[in-house]
């Protein structure tokens, strides 16, 4: 018998990591497919002390511009009501903030013809530091939601609970960000490959770290350059 979004609990379909241009943009980004099941019928104005629970956890959220495009634009979508899906992508993007990676860009559409399906995308600096900061971003947001709304299937598809062994149970954001700190200096470049890293960024010039040292490639096509550390 088919569901409805009321009967449907909440399930990670899919997850995709963008490199280099793709669809969404131009910029390095996670994407995260989400059926919001049940949730589809509850924004935010209709979870109760959920964004005040929210804002207390992580108060850099009231700097995010969303669409307004000034401080506290976020905080007054929360207010007016918005979905779980463009929440889960802010709080993604101030943890990677918090852990010491800075991004800011991000958006949430819904998927053509699937009710309740959305596409969550935000962008990153680290890849492994992004999904954790997706699947982080996906427990504590679920965590702070009335129980009868809570549980999220499919998490394993963001990260693996490998990656990291505090990963299962982290739901607070203290918690989320000592393990994204911690995966920030796992994968830190050497100081004369940030510095190459950060002129590169300066000037607009695309970097993509293609394995897990020192190897980048800068910009694209036919004007790439590779490096390996500063050599």
């Amino acid at each position: 018998m088919a569901t409805t979004s009321g009967e449907r609990a909440m399930q990670v379909l899919e997850r995709s990591l963008y490199r280099g241009p793709h669809l969404y943009s131009a910029r390095p980004m996670v994407r995260i497919r989400l059926d919001l099941g049940r949730m589809e019928d509850w924004p935010t104005d209709r979870l109760g002390d959920f964004s005040t629970r929210l804002l207390e956890a992580l108060p850099g959220l009231d700097r995010h511009g969303c669409c307004y495009g000034e401080p506290g634009g976020f905080v007054r979508r929360l207010r007016d009501g918005t979905w779980f899906g463009h929440v889960v992508e802010h709080v993604a993007l101030e943890l990677q903030t918090r852990a010491g990676t800075p991004v800011t860009r991000g958006k949430t559409r819904s998927v053509r013809g699937q009710t309740g399906v959305y596409d969550i995308l935000f962008t990153y600096r680290d890849e492994t530091t992004a999904l954790l900061a997706g699947r982080l971003a996906l427990q504590l947001c679920d965590a702070l939601l009335p129980e009868a709304l809570a549980g999220i299937g499919g998490l394993d598809r963001v990260c693996a609970d490998s990656l990291d062994p505090r990963l299962p149970g982290a739901v607070q954001a203290d918690e989320a960000a000592a393990i994204l700190r911690d995966a920030v200096r796992r994968t830190a470049f050497g100081p004369s490959t940030q510095a190459l890293v950060d002129a590169a960024r300066r000037r607009g010039i695309p970097v993509e770290r293609l394995n897990t040292g020192s190897l980048l490639r800068l910009g694209w096509g036919a004007r790439q350059r590779r490096l390996r550390a500063s050599v």
